[in-house]
């Protein structure tokens, strides 16, 4: 509207060229933005719907017809040749593998079981996202389906198999799934709603805009009314006086701005457009220039997908004191072990198409439960035996790897560990198995093949099998076969983020025993081990690696015997505790090529990086200064959390947020009396304990005695008492023994790299001025899960 008063007013003094160039630079422009705006919102709608035939049930039978029909309530089949899921649904029956890339961004397939009924107690179908423990049971619009494999009878099996038998058509096994959102209800209908309907922008640079174009209007009306006082005292025309002081309007505020502005939109359109980047939001074009901070992920981001197998380091529990073997850099090798040498099987076990032991004599249902009441106590003591654990069965077992068209899918890091063992790994086609052969028993009792139970024995799960190299499959009809050697995958616990550790329960063709392997974060596993299986170079082993930039996963187990039911109701806390440490696996992860050159490309726009991975904190820090993002001169300060001992409660309730004047209680997580101290934060320069910083100002300070001798011996205090007694020490000791680094602080040649738990810890007790110092140092964020990645 300025616009078109602006150029009527031209008009009006004769200003015919210069008000046809304006008018015809706006129309050009907004013609072109929204021709464009139109062009790209089409694209979207087209990447957006899909559709494609399916088989659902309507009135009692099975009818064809077309997903965008699809209401929630129906139930579809699953099949292979639906390469693109059409709705959210939850996995009725069925062993389903999908590519969630297009929703999460990662390209490692994800898993997906049948639902079980306490499932349907938890979902809110209200709330555009799901849980982990039901988002494994649902199938998300839009997601590309990588596998389907059709099992028996599953959730409401008996109805599809009442309607089969009606039809005629006998008990087919299915894939199954229940509709639970359509349309812009699913989460790629959420998605594809935030990018056609975007939030109003609330950036500062946006309002400051408008502050500016105010403080214009504000100059000219101010100049407006000043001109007339002047216009009349001259004794001018109404005419002149209305043209001169409406034209000083024009010439503070210019109309050519906007249509300037939008000329360069529409020129960074096509440059986008060209690149396959569709914008339907021109106005944060302009916002875009103003970013200043760029955070990335390190795996997969700032070094390649894939890693590699540097080796394995085994522990020696042989002798008194458990110590690490060399690096064997073939894990492959290990199975030359003399203790790794399989004995005969005792049980007649299966592989692929088969129960894999359950229901047969000898098998899991045999199996003779072991006393664990000693293996929970809280002695430090081991009451298992290493002897009976091998890591090349961890290597081999403790993943989430699927074999898809004879390619090995799933986390780069678990395909690259079980390719390094060079075993083979085979799973069923079905879900069930085929009926045993006549005559063969089942539970110590003969049958045959009108017995019932070997319909029956189709709805048992089929575990995936490992085997070595060249080794011979089992099969029914050579169960005294003595040379098969093969392991079963019987339950796993997929990767938690929380957590940081993923456990599998496997049995070994004719053992005993199962056994449980337990991979995950160093410092997470460590403290799910009996003390004296830890080897004493474990700190200064993981430091090595780590200041070398190789990713380390630590390696346990237990064996474990127990029946199968019981098995399938075990809580993995129970798993995962009283493990015998079993050594580190070592990856090397390697710089992408185009990574170093960015970041320079980044420094040089003055544009801020920042790495936040779940990574250790020390191969985070050796990876920035790898790529650059860590100046070789620039010291990085590493925190310490000394917390209480999680059993111990606290003394007191906590009090409210302390002053900023009592920042330093504040940081170790005090209340404001310092009774009730229960975690405190040490920063410690990596490599170098003299230097340290103050836990409330960030500022470096200088050491003349190492903090770990000086005060902070343990990261654990027993008691509260201790906790506090603790804290004033090293405060003591901080403003007694230590001094202010004045170079340091000078040139600012310093960051932090924070842990995940202190960020937690910190976002949580420290006050608003000490938290926005430590975002302003970090540099680096490591072992951060996904929530504190995205509260970050």
């Amino acid at each position: 509207m300025f616009q078109v008063g602006s150029v009527v007013l031209w008009c009006f003094d004769n200003y015919y060229y210069y008000a046809s160039c304006i008018l015809l630079i706006s129309i050009s422009g907004i013609i072109e933005t929204l021709v464009e705006t139109r062009r790209n919102t089409r694209k979207i709608k087209e990447m957006a719907h899909f559709t494609c035939p399916v088989r659902v049930v309507r009135d009692g039978a099975w009818r064809d017809g077309k997903a965008e029909d699809l209401l929630p309530g129906d139930v579809f089949e699953v099949v292979p040749g639906m390469h693109i899921l059409p709705c959210d649904a939850v996995l009725l029956e069925g062993d389903c593998i999908v590519n969630e890339s297009m929703l999460t961004g990662e390209s490692v397939p994800v898993a997906k079981a049948p639902v079980v009924p306490v499932v349907f107690g938890k979902m809110r179908l209200a709330s555009s996202t799901f849980g982990s423990d039901i988002a494994k049971h649902v199938l998300f619009s839009g997601t590309r389906l990588v596998r389907v494999k059709k099992t028996s009878l599953g959730f409401g099996g008996n109805r599809w198999l009442d309607l089969e038998q009606r039809t005629g058509l006998g008990t087919p096994s299915r894939a199954t799934a229940m509709v639970l959102r359509t349309g812009f209800n699913t989460t790629k209908g959420a998605l594809v709603r935030s990018i056609l309907f975007p939030r109003p922008n609330k950036f500062k640079f946006y309002e400051d805009s408008f502050r500016f174009i105010g403080v214009l209007a504000i100059i000219a009306v101010i100049g407006f009314l000043a001109s007339i006082g002047n216009f009349l005292r001259l004794g001018l025309t109404a005419h002149i006086i209305t043209v001169r002081a409406l034209d000083l309007i024009t010439v503070v505020v210019p109309p050519a701005l906007p249509a300037t502005m939008s000329i360069g939109v529409s020129f960074a359109l096509s440059r986008l457009r060209k690149r396959h980047i569709y914008c339907i939001s021109p106005t944060r074009i302009n916002v875009c220039g103003k970013l200043n901070v760029a955070v990335f992920d390190k795996t997969g981001t700032l070094t390649e997908e894939g890693l590699d197998v540097l080796g394995v380091q085994t522990v020696d529990h042989d002798g008194t004191l458990c110590q690490f073997n060399e690096l064997r850099e073939d894990p492959s090798a290990l199975l030359a072990d003399p203790a790794a040498i399989p004995t005969a099987p005792s049980s007649a076990f299966s592989s692929v198409g088969s129960s894999y032991g359950m229901g047969f004599s000898g098998g899991l249902a045999g199996i003779a439960g072991l006393d664990r009441s000693s293996s929970m106590t809280t002695t430090p003591q081991r009451a298992t035996d290493p002897s009976k654990l091998r890591v090349l069965h961890a290597l081999a077992t403790c993943h989430t790897v699927k074999q898809v068209d004879g390619e090995l899918i799933g986390d780069p890091l678990d395909v690259k560990m079980f390719q390094s063992t060079e075993w083979v790994l085979e799973e069923s086609e079905d879900y069930g198995a085929m009926p045993p052969a006549s005559g063969a028993s089942v539970a110590g009792h003969a049958i045959t093949e009108a017995d019932p139970r070997s319909s029956r024995r189709a709805m048992m799960p089929v575990p995936t099998v490992v085997r070595p190299p060249h080794s011979e499959r089992f099969t029914l009809n050579e169960a005294s076969n003595t040379n098969v050697y093969e392991l079963g995958i019987i339950r796993t616990f997929d990767f938690s983020a929380a957590l940081r550790r993923q456990s599998v329960v496997a049995k070994r063709l004719g053992a005993r025993y199962n056994e449980v392997y337990v991979k995950g974060a160093p410092e997470a596993i460590r403290e799910l081990c009996y003390s004296d299986t830890i080897p004493r170079d474990f700190d200064r082993t993981l430091l090595d690696y780590t200041n070398h930039g190789y990713r380390v996963i630590a390696l346990a187990g237990k064996p474990l015997k127990m029946s199968w039911p019981k098995l399938q109701r075990l809580k993995r806390d129970a798993v995962e505790q009283d493990l015998v440490f079993m050594g580190f696996l070592i990856f090397e992860n390697k710089l992408k090529p185009t990574t170093a050159p960015v970041l320079d490309e980044l420094r040089g726009a003055k544009i801020r990086q920042i790495m936040c991975t779940g990574d250790n904190v020390l191969t985070a820090i050796s990876v920035g200064r790898e790529c650059g993002m860590i100046p070789e001169d620039m010291k990085v300060f590493v925190p310490r959390l000394i917390r209480r001992k999680e059993n111990v409660p606290d003394a007191t309730a906590r009090s409210a947020a302390p002053l900023a004047g009592d920042g330093a209680n504040a940081c170790a997580g005090s209340s404001a009396s310092g009774t009730d101290v229960r975690a405190m934060v040490v920063w410690e320069e990596a490599g170098d304990e003299q230097s340290v910083l103050d836990p409330y100002t960030l500022e470096p300070r200088l050491a003349t005695v190492p903090v770990k001798e000086r005060v902070v011996t343990s990261d654990v205090a027993e008691t509260p008492e201790e906790m506090d007694q603790q804290q004033q020490q090293y405060l003591g000791w901080l403003h007694g023994y230590t001094n202010l680094d004045m170079a340091l602080t000078t040139n600012g040649k310093y960051c932090v790299a924070v842990t995940g738990e202190v960020f937690r810890f910190m976002m949580d007790e420290a006050p608003e001025l000490t938290i926005g110092r430590m975002l302003m140092r970090g540099a680096i964020y490591a072992r951060m899960s996904p929530d504190e990645k995205a509260e970050l």
